[in-house]
């Protein structure tokens, strides 16, 4: 699969990502993931941090958050955020596929749509093996991306999308054979129309099921997101809850 991303969130993604995820919105999802990881202690990973969507609020709220993302705009724009809050985080410029922690974080998090981006299947199982090590024994792991069945059942061709009032036109395409999910979109930003492409491979629950034990998580849980209602073919969203073992 061709890797698209990075040039994405480097050049567009914080041009509409207010708008994709509004105050409203991310106050429910942050509330939702501190219900889960309630009994869990208090030293977070947020592996794909974004520009600090959950990194801040949880560090505001007194965990230990320790933020990760391979767009270095995406770190610089979190940096300058944490900075207006009043928030201290560690923060590092750094792929998923080259996190090197070891048993010292008490949850993982991976938020938003921040896997499947990797050029092949073996690298996303490499990450889950990395967010593993990076648990300490009895931690958490909060996997939450969009569906295929979501994306199979109602959003390809091509047609203009409202984005919270931000008007963006997509044609999307997906490969079955492969489950590699195209995505073009294009959008008129300073007078200018805006282009680009975004490869990412979208997994069934059943693979990221069999994919999340391969790496020694015990899953306790699937949901249709941070709704935290069944899932069903019907959701847009996932979250899986797992555990690493205490004795391991």
């Amino acid at each position: 699969m061709r890797e698209t991303w990075l040039e994405f969130y480097n050049d567009h993604f914080l041009s509409y990502a207010d708008k994709m995820y509004p105050t409203q919105r991310s106050t429910f999802e942050r509330e939702q993931l501190t219900a889960l990881l309630k009994n869990s202690g208090k030293r977070i990973l947020d592996a794909g941090c974004g520009y600090g969507r959950f990194a801040i609020p949880l560090a505001s709220m007194g965990y230990q958050v320790t933020g990760v993302d391979g767009s270095f705009p995406m770190i610089q724009e979190t940096k300058k955020r944490a900075a207006s809050a009043g928030v201290s985080l560690q923060l590092f410029h750094l792929d998923l596929r080259n996190l090197d922690f070891q048993e010292e974080f008490d949850a993982v998090i991976n938020v938003g749509t921040s896997f499947g981006f990797s050029s092949a299947e073996e690298q996303d199982m490499d990450i889950l093996h990395r967010f593993y090590r990076a648990l300490k024994p009895g931690g958490k792991l909060v996997l939450e991306i969009g569906t295929r069945e979501a994306k199979v059942l109602g959003s390809f061709g091509k047609r203009w999308e409202d984005i919270d009032g931000f008007p963006v036109y997509v044609q999307r395409e997906m490969d079955c054979a492969t489950g590699v999910y195209r995505e073009k979109l294009s959008w008129i930003e300073g007078g200018k129309r805006i282009k680009t492409l975004v490869h990412r491979r979208l997994y069934t629950a059943t693979e990221l099921i069999r994919m999340t034990k391969e790496a020694g998580f015990d899953v306790l849980d699937i949901y249709g997101g941070f709704s935290l209602c069944k899932l069903d073919v019907t959701s847009e969203r996932m979250l899986i809850l797992s555990e690493k073992p205490l004795h391991v």
